[in-house]
């Protein structure tokens, strides 16, 4: 029971005590509602609401916006800047004058009932078959590896490492290297010019300079001829300079570009780390790099398929230290325990690209009473370096006491949502909320908490990579293969010289021991890629190799700190990721963002927007995947290498990560009678992990992938088209408005009737919102074009006002009654502000910032049109508009109004205005009014409002008395600013008879009779007589 008066005073001794009761505290002001805007952005919470109260705070969320047609590395970049983006420029144009907005940003989710056609992502070519290559494309990746020093021989007496340094995916054709083969000058057919998938070629000049032909559908090289490329970013020759990095250029369905235009390949990952690592014959040694294109394909998995849904991205499992004996060490043993893992809340790319995790300051247990140690949790840039770390967000003092409130799943939150595609909504789950704006915590429910109490974090798994593979040649037993296009190499005598085979490991091929050489058609495609070598090693008379081909190669990884060296305090040095470029460069490595992409659809986790990757504990011996690293603390030593028998430390102040170095009882944890402790205590106590796997789910090869081609103007649905999908999906996000307050809805560009339908019956079903649509009829912009034209003034993409296209008679044709829904004619062009480059935009997003600076100049209910308040010349719209897609004559304005579509007019002297304000009910009431529509709207949210604080009262006079308390100075103030002309409010036993309140009902009526606008002005000017009198 709650204390009052003197109660509350404990009394003792004599005295006075004294309190404060404040009852002069204000009611919480009523929160400002705006539009729920639907589009693209580079970044942002990817198909979740988020509603932000100014244009600062929504560009740290989602990013500026794009005028488009910008180039660059489209590749690596992304594709969002290629054409405008519209639902930012309608969220600036709303904020510049009113606030909130909420917006939602598309991408790319699947129907959980999808056809094959309708899959989320993208996929380059079909499945790689090497009877058809050249027609289906494909993956091809770029494979190099140092050669000795005779300039044709590798692996003679030791087995080098190479490294896939590109990957070209195609939509037909293939990549093949061309130059001189490896092998003798002592035959025809050696050290020749050829270009062919599996041959092995020696780079042609400095800075792993290699040259290429694209190969078109037919097996034709392309009219540009052989490509001269490296891996030097300073040379104009660079890989990234001269290969298209462009995906929306393979244009599959040749519409958007012109047949010069396109290409049939892109350039994607390029690994230049790992190039500058491994591939160290540089200089007067370049000739000697081997280099080879083959399928990134086998039998079951192709690398060019990424068809998924958006995903989050993931960071491994972070591991406890080791709990057994340094001889017993393994990094995937039962002694290492798997503690937690990070998760992006959002799905998508972003997260990964900017940001990784570090955790730092470990504590171990202070004592048996205090059994858990401690830690702190950052978010970082992935730009920055251990040097000058750029800490996005921390949480210090964290715990895996499952009672503490620094509880690690406490602290940063575990609650992710996901989507129910029956229920079309979404679902929560987790047990603390989220305190980072980044990431949760997923904790390692197997393992029971009393097992966590002298754990602390120790290190990481790493992320997954293709499986590694060896390839060699044999003297003694070899089988011949030859190319799939049968052209093989030859010999002097008409013979095909030996072919590449592959050195099996156990468990790899079915009847096949460790160690047996075996062709790459017995293999069954092992080793992830697919086709057959050609041309291994020097060859002498009857064929046989006396210099072999040996060579394993390794799929590339996110690299790792190996030591202190150039720290500033060797302390403040975190183990674990490094994203800096090689050498001394504080730099980040470009390449970063390839190595931390998703893997392929088949080793990706089914279920959409759950994780990155199938689980890796659940990958076996020969299966396709493998971890790149274990990380662990328990590594770290004093030695800079490890060798057997080694006791001498290289420092006694800097300290390196050296795999293997706990098993050898080398590392600090390990020596003597150290513990895991005395790494912690020597100061090195922290290390970074990457997060990896996330996927934007979106088709990379259109310019705009939420274009209306892709959503279809009729026969498209959700299953058949991710698209249309997640345009419905973000809708639905936002339909309840008891989850999202909204008084307007737009998906700016978006003409699809279903899609816009959707938006004003969602608008209608809530009944305090007004769907700003775009119609089909308009201007079509290039991407949505069905086929390619040039020419923006063809009839069949200009838009019109009549005819069986115009706007009139496609609107029409849809019979729309609905006082929900309004829109507007023609397309406008607006000039970004930031770039000054203008762009033509939909006019709804002119429109939704003309309402939102009528309604801060005047009010709501004040129709958002004319030239006082839709000047769009004079900046109405929130946004410089300075042209329209066509002028409108005083005959197009009227069949426009009659067919409820508001013109946007251009005259002499006022410029650019909206000229209507009609919604899209064809049935004539103060509802086909926009300024009444939103009078109402705000009427009855208001009320509602107020309405609500009354459930569960008393049902009697008192309360009803109450109610019109509230109601009647609202409606009277309303009337004043003339949006009213008059009202009535009636509420008592006529309304709320004995019989409503048996069934616990009030029942109120409130007759409005809203002010309307201006429309049409009549004026006679009368002529009189010279005697007339006025009077009269």
């Amino acid at each position: 029971m709650a204390k009052t008066g003197v109660s509350k005073f404990r009394f003792v001794s004599p005295g006075v005590q004294i309190a404060e009761i404040d009852n002069s505290q204000l009611p919480q002001e009523p929160q400002p509602v705006g539009p729920v805007i639907i589009g693209r952005s580079n970044r942002g919470p990817g198909l979740q609401p988020v509603t932000v109260d100014s244009y600062s705070d929504f560009v740290s969320i989602f990013g500026e916006p794009s005028p488009g047609n910008t180039s660059g590395d489209i590749w690596r970049d992304g594709g969002h800047t290629l054409t405008p983006t519209y639902g930012i420029y309608a969220a600036q144009a709303w904020l510049k004058n009113n606030n909130p907005v909420t917006f939602v940003r598309l991408l790319g989710r699947a129907s959980d009932s999808a056809t094959s056609a309708g899959k989320a992502g993208w996929k380059a070519g079909s499945s790689h078959d090497a009877s058809t290559e050249y027609a289906n494309g494909g993956a091809y990746g770029l494979f190099l590896v140092n050669s000795s020093s005779d300039g044709y021989t590798v692996g003679a007496g030791s087995t080098p490492t190479g490294t896939l340094a590109a990957i070209f995916y195609c939509q037909s054709g293939r990549v093949d290297l061309t130059g001189t083969v490896l092998g003798s000058s002592s035959f025809s057919g050696f050290n020749s010019t050829t270009a062919s998938s599996g041959h092995l070629i020696h780079s042609d000049g400095t800075n792993v300079g290699f040259s290429a032909i694209v190969r078109g559908s037919s097996g034709a090289a392309s009219a540009s001829g052989s490509v001269k490329f490296n891996f030097n970013e300073n040379s104009k020759n660079y890989i990234r300079k001269v290969f298209n990095t462009d995906p929306t250029l393979l244009d599959h369905n040749t519409r958007q570009y012109n047949a010069n235009q396109r290409e049939t390949y892109f350039l994607g990952e390029t690994f230049d780390r790992e190039v500058d690592e491994y591939i160290t014959n540089t200089g007067a040694d370049s000739s000697r790099v081997i280099g080879f294109t083959m399928p990134l394909a086998n039998s079951t998995i192709d690398t060019n398929i990424n068809q998924d849904s958006l995903i989050r991205a993931s960071s491994g499992w972070v591991i406890s230290q080791d709990l057994g004996t340094s001889t017993s060490y393994g990094p995937l043993n039962d002694n290492i325990k798997k503690l937690f893992r990070f998760r992006a809340i959002n799905g998508g790319e972003w997260e990964q690209k900017n940001l990784k995790i570090s955790i730092r300051d470990i504590k171990a247990s202070p004592n048996e009473f205090e059994p858990y140690g401690s830690f702190t949790v950052q978010v970082r840039l992935t730009k920055d370096n251990d040097n000058s770390p750029d800490v996005v967000e921390s949480f210090s003092n964290c715990t895996l006491n499952p009672d503490d409130p620094n509880y690690i799943a406490a602290k940063i939150g575990d609650t992710y949502f996901k989507w129910d595609d029956s229920l079309r909504r979404y679902r929560g789950y987790g047990d603390y909320p989220n305190r980072s704006k980044f990431v949760y915590a997923e904790m390692n429910t197997d393992l029971p908490a009393v097992a966590q109490n002298n754990l602390v974090p120790f290190g990481y798994r790493g992320p997954l990579r293709l499986r590694g593979f060896g390839v060699s040649s044999s003297a003694a037993s070899y089988v011949t293969i030859a190319h799939a296009d049968n052209s093989g190499i030859k010999n002097g005598t008409g013979g095909t010289y030996s072919n590449v085979v592959m050195e099996a490991s156990a468990g790899r091929i079915g009847g096949v021991t460790a160690g047996d050489s075996v062709s790459m058609a017995e293999s069954g495609w092992i080793g992830w890629f697919s086709g057959t070598f050609s041309a291994g090693g020097k060859v002498q008379t009857g064929g046989k190799i006396i210099h072999p081909f040996t060579a394993s190669y390794r799929y590339p990884q996110t690299r790792t700190r190996i030591n202190t060296l150039g720290a500033t305090n060797p302390q403040d040095s975190f183990f674990g990721l490094d994203t800096t470029r090689s050498g001394s460069s504080t730099r980040l490595e470009d390449s970063y963002i390839d190595v931390v992409r998703g893997m392929p659809d088949d080793l990706r986790e089914s279920s959409a927007g759950a994780g990155p990757y199938v689980d890796p504990d659940d990958i076996t011996t020969g299966a396709s995947a493998e971890y790149q690293y274990v990380f662990t603390l328990d590594d770290v030593t004093r030695h800079s290498t490890i060798t057997s028998g080694e006791t001498a430390v290289t420092s006694s102040s800097e300290a390196y990560w050296v795999s293997g170095s706990r098993r050898a009882e080398a590392a600090l944890s390990a020596t003597g009678s150290n513990t895991f402790a005395s790494t912690l205590e020597a100061g090195f106590d922290r290390f970074t992990i990457p997060l990896f796997g996330g996927f934007d789910g979106v088709d990379i090869r259109e310019r705009n992938p939420f274009n209306n081609s892709t959503y279809g103007t009729s026969g498209k649905t959700a299953p058949t088209s991710y698209a249309f999908n997640s345009v419905k999906m973000a809708i639905d996000t936002c339909a309840d408005p008891e989850i999202v307050e909204a008084n307007m809805f737009s998906a700016p560009g978006v003409v699809t009737t279903t899609l816009t339908d959707h938006i004003i019956n969602v608008c209608q079903n809530r009944g305090d919102a007004l769907g700003v649509i775009d119609i089909e009829g308009n201007y079509i912009p290039r991407e949505d074009r069905s086929t390619y034209v040039s020419d923006d003034s063809d009839s069949t993409v200009a838009g019109s006002v009549g005819g069986s296209d115009g706007a009139v008679e496609k609107l029409n044709n849809r019979v729309i009654n609905n006082s929900y829904g309004v829109t507007y004619f023609p397309w406008v062009r607006l000039r970004d502000e930031a770039s000054a480059v203008s762009f033509w935009s939909p006019p709804s997003v002119a429109a939704i910032g003309t309402y939102s600076k009528a309604q801060k100049d005047e009010e709501l209910w004040f129709a958002p049109a004319g030239f006082s308040r839709g000047g769009l010349s004079d900046g109405s719209a929130g946004l410089p508009v300075i042209g329209t897609k066509q002028r409108l004559t005083s005959k197009e304005r009227d069949e426009l109004y009659e067919a409820n579509i508001n013109p946007i007019a251009t005259f002499p002297a006022e410029g650019i205005v909206i000229f209507g304000q009609k919604t899209l009910q064809k049935t004539r009431s103060a509802l086909d009014r926009v300024n009444v529509r939103r009078l109402m709207i705000h009427v009855k949210k208001e009320i509602s409002t107020m309405a609500s604080t009354l459930l569960f009262d008393q049902n009697v006079q008192t309360t009803w008395d109450r109610f019109t308390g509230q109601v009647v100075p609202f409606l009277d103030s309303i009337k004043t600013r003339l949006g009213l002309d008059d009202y009535r409010v009636l509420l008592d036993k006529t309304t709320t008879t004995p019989d409503l309140i048996d069934r616990n009902i009030m029942y109120a009526k409130i007759y409005l009779k809203p002010a309307r606008s201006i429309e049409f002005i009549a004026i006679d000017f009368v002529i009189t007589n010279s005697g007339a009198g006025f009077d009269d």
